[in-house]
């Protein structure tokens, strides 16, 4: 209702010349004294092609609010379509580049400053997107909501010779898998961002005896689904998983997914003078479990990018999902939205395709 109220009464000021001029007058005046970026707001008075009232607003608006404190910059105004002087788009740059030295990390200001100066040798455009992106990497590595941490691939390998060592004495073979043996084919290591490990257990491994093997161990040790769940003193969490023989083929799974692979027998492997073991044919797995594996994916999802996995058909899917698509209407994520209503058309009849376009993401 205000904002109909707001326009109705632009439209009206548009109206007569006179009630414009006296209405942008009285704004410069404000904004001259609040210490706005003189030469845009000189542009704005004078009206060039008779810019509505609105434009106005917004131009006066933007130039008291870059020389603020507040990150409050009306995205609806960008300096580089709007301004036609070169005196104001200069004074527009030398603004927002002050702000910028004094507020490291202003991202809607960085945006704004490379929108300004569209003619910089593309390597200065390059060094300021650089340095503006690596800001804001750093915030968010450093803010209390980056929860996962990788363990050290030192650790990784201490845990994971421990183990294997350990529960060869009561007849059982883990074997690396998924993102820990991703690691040591491509990298010839344990990735140091992984915050966790992987480990396999073959078909027809006697399971019942291990929870309370790894326990007495020293590790807290939990059963979440068909995995078996050992914790580090450390923190450092080790999935094991056992494969089980369905349809001619080896298949795992957690509460929610199940991922299949061709039967495979172990292969030792030695690495830092501690034995390790393998499926026999490590890449012919990883191609089923990632596809194109060699080069490392930015923003790989278990849920939507591995070529072998399905749905479990239980609740914890079907709520999983659910979930998904919520997290993707709140963050306003199109790619992950289409993907989790997807998978619910496939793999659960409930085909929502026709209103995602009412979500306004696509």
């Amino acid at each position: 209702m205000l904002s109909l109220l707001r326009d109705r009464v632009l439209r009206l000021i548009d109206r007569s010349s006179f009630v414009r001029t006296l209405t942008v007058r009285l704004l410069a005046l404000g904004a001259r004294r609040s210490g706005a970026v003189e030469p845009v707001v000189d542009e704005a008075v004078e009206g060039r092609d008779r810019r509505p009232t609105a434009r106005t607003a917004q131009m006066i608006m933007w130039a008291r609010r870059v020389t603020q404190e507040s990150s409050d910059l009306p995205t609806h105004f960008d300096p580089a379509e709007h301004l036609t002087s070169e005196h104001a788009l200069d004074a527009a740059r030398r603004a927002v580049e002050h702000r910028l030295e004094s507020q490291p990390g202003d991202d809607v200001a960085a945006r704004q400053l490379l929108r300004l100066v569209p003619d910089r040798r593309l390597v200065d455009l390059a060094r300021d997107v650089e340095g503006d992106i690596q800001t804001l990497l750093h915030r968010k590595a450093t803010t209390a909501s980056a929860s996962k941490g990788g363990i050290a691939p030192e650790l990784q390998l201490e845990i994971t010779a421990e183990l294997t060592e350990r529960l060869a004495e009561i007849d059982v073979r883990p074997f690396l898998m998924s993102g820990t043996l991703l690691g040591i084919v491509r990298d010839g290591d344990f990735m140091a961002h992984d915050y966790d490990i992987d480990l396999g257990l073959m078909p027809d491994t006697d399971l019942a005896t291990i929870p309370d093997f790894v326990r007495r161990m020293g590790y807290e040790t939990t059963v979440e689904g068909d995995r078996i769940v050992a914790l580090h003193s450390s923190g450092a969490r080790t999935d094991l998983f056992p494969h089980t023989r369905r349809d001619g083929k080896f298949w795992h799974g957690s509460l929610v997914h199940e991922w299949w692979n061709t039967p495979f027998d172990l292969a030792p492997m030695e690495m830092k003078g501690h034995r390790l073991f393998t499926p026999d044919d490590p890449k012919r797995y990883l191609d089923e479990n990632y596809g194109d594996w060699s080069r490392p994916v930015a923003f790989y999802d278990i849920s939507f990018d591995t070529p072998n996995r399905v749905y479990r058909q239980n609740a914890d899917a079907l709520l999983h999902l659910h979930s998904r698509c919520v997290i993707a209407l709140r963050t306003n994520d199109r790619w992950l939205l289409e993907s989790a209503a997807r998978e619910l058309r496939d793999n659960f009849g409930i085909d929502v395709t026709d209103f995602l376009a009412a979500s306004r993401l696509l």
